[in-house]
């Protein structure tokens, strides 16, 4: 375990999740270092790492940011491809948001994306861009985060009865995002993708679980996020 522990585990992002997740593996001893993503020249520190196994998080968030994610992973997709010979791995937090095309339907991780507005096509192409590299990829796309840290979600999740909302507390996706890279060094690399909610939909001051006949009448009206994990990624 003390070897694994050293594999270098850089994450871009230290706001309130790339934070959380960064003082977690660094009180377990792992190896973790900070790094900043420049769209041109991708992420300096990588060339430290350049024929080790290395694991990369990058949990970003683009709100207020004057770059796009279709711009701003350029650089970098085109460093990983050079490195294609080293044992890397990514993770990409992602969103829901890109399925913003689908009407109504259950939707699922091996759901194929249907992104609408702009935000979502950035992020799909993004996606996309990281799996251009063919290094193993995994895509976390968590719905609206509430919690501490997110305090004006949850009350428009839970009291909005226009239409099912859907939503995750952050501090479970910095959990699991701690977790997927602990079993990601100490297990091997792998590609996925996951959808993250609570499990369940709010939909009128009411929990509706999947596989209900609730569930399924409002999938015949609205698009509904079923927590999934598929062992592949897809566009």
């Amino acid at each position: 375990m003390k070897s694994v522990r050293r594999v270098p585990i850089l994450i871009a992002g230290k706001g309130r999740i790339g934070g959380a997740v960064s003082s977690s593996l660094i009180a377990q001893g792992y190896f973790v270092k900070h790094c900043r993503i420049h769209p041109q020249a991708g992420i300096s520190a990588l060339s430290e790492f350049s024929g080790q196994p290395f694991l990369l998080v990058i949990c970003i968030s683009a709100f207020g940011k004057s770059w796009s994610w279709d711009s701003l992973l350029v650089g970098l997709v085109e460093q990983l491809k050079s490195m294609e010979s080293s044992n890397g791995q990514v993770i990409f937090v992602s969103s829901t948001r890109v399925f913003d095309g689908i009407a109504s339907g259950e939707v699922a991780a091996a759901t194929p994306v249907k992104p609408a507005s702009q935000k979502a096509q950035q992020l799909v192409a993004a996606e996309s861009q990281l799996a251009s590299t063919n290094l193993p990829l995994w895509i976390m796309r968590p719905s609206g985060l509430y919690g501490d840290e997110y305090p004006k979600y949850l009350p428009i999740m839970k009291n909005g009865a226009e239409k099912p909302r859907f939503g995750i507390d952050s501090q479970r996706v910095s959990e699991r995002l701690v977790q997927l890279s602990q079993i990601l060094v100490t297990e091997g690399f792998s590609s996925g993708v996951e959808v993250m909610t609570d499990g369940f939909a709010y939909h009128d001051n009411q929990e509706i679980m999947p596989n209900t006949q609730e569930w399924q009448r409002l999938c015949g009206q609205f698009r509904m996020l079923k927590a999934s994990v598929a062992s592949k990624y897809k566009v």
